[in-house]
């Protein structure tokens, strides 16, 4: 074997025990190294697939619990707060939509949605429609401030006197509905008729007794229609007015 060729083999010999010493070493090492990439990439994976869940109302935000990176931990809490935040505006604006800011009740908005609801899903119920007698007179008499007051009151009034299954309504103006779930008109009556006396005999903010009108309609009995419905109890409301104010009539027309 000549003397280069010697010095060849024993570069080759050095190079594959080189290698064998550095392969396990550097594959400890490249495992050290991925397990610390994956450590440090967990919590940013984490973080964009709660933003997905979230987005999608899948998932409520979590209490984060801080990590041992620094930054993820910072941005992890920044972006956590910020959906926080805007979950929050949102909901505000969700409630802002469906309720009277004046009362607190569900605005009408709200109330047609849940009438639709019921009737597309065939829950029987009732409708009141109530109205407050010459509220005009009132404004007139006492200023509107005055005459939000009285209508804060007799919301309040309607509020107690129903069930939580029950939807209650500020329709417009001086007028409220509510729509009793599970309930024939015959009940409707006697629960219109308690709302009714608890206005007259109530202490209102202002110095004049306050009565209520009200119009019963129910459903399926009186129509199948929510449009109708609500004209058939606003019929009845208005079949109350002529009598005399301050009463509760029940609507009389049945579908055929």
């Amino acid at each position: 074997m000549s003397p280069t060729q010697t010095v060849y083999d024993q570069l080759n010999h050095h190079i594959r025990m080189l290698l064998l010493y550095t392969s396990v070493p550097f594959l400890i090492l490249t495992l050290i190294v991925v397990r610390v990439a994956r450590k440090l990439a967990s919590p940013f994976a984490m973080l964009a697939d709660l933003v997905n869940q979230v987005d999608k109302g899948q998932v409520e935000l979590p209490v984060m619990k801080p990590h041992w990176n620094r930054e993820a931990d910072l941005l992890t809490r920044t972006v956590v707060g910020a959906m926080a935040n805007f979950r929050k505006q949102t909901n505000q604006l969700v409630y802002d939509a469906r309720t009277d800011v004046l009362t607190g009740m569900n605005n009408r908005r709200t109330f047609e949605e849940v009438i639709q609801d019921w009737i597309q899903n065939e829950v029987p119920f009732s409708i009141i429609v109530l109205d407050i007698d010459r509220f005009k007179s009132i404004n007139d008499t006492f200023g509107h401030h005055a005459g939000d007051e009285v209508l804060k009151h007799i919301a309040n009034i309607i509020q107690l006197s129903v069930r939580p299954e029950d939807v209650c309504a500020r329709f417009g103006g001086e007028e409220f509905v509510v729509l009793l779930r599970n309930s024939e008109s015959n009940v409707a009556f006697e629960i219109a008729e308690r709302i009714r006396i608890t206005v007259e005999e109530s202490i209102l903010p202002i110095d004049r007794s306050v009565t209520i009108s009200a119009g019963i309609a129910e459903y399926p009995k009186h129509s199948t229609a929510a449009t109708e419905l609500f004209h058939l109890a606003d019929n009845a409301l208005y079949q109350a007015k002529e009598e005399g104010r301050n009463r509760t009539v029940t609507i009389q027309t049945v579908i055929t």
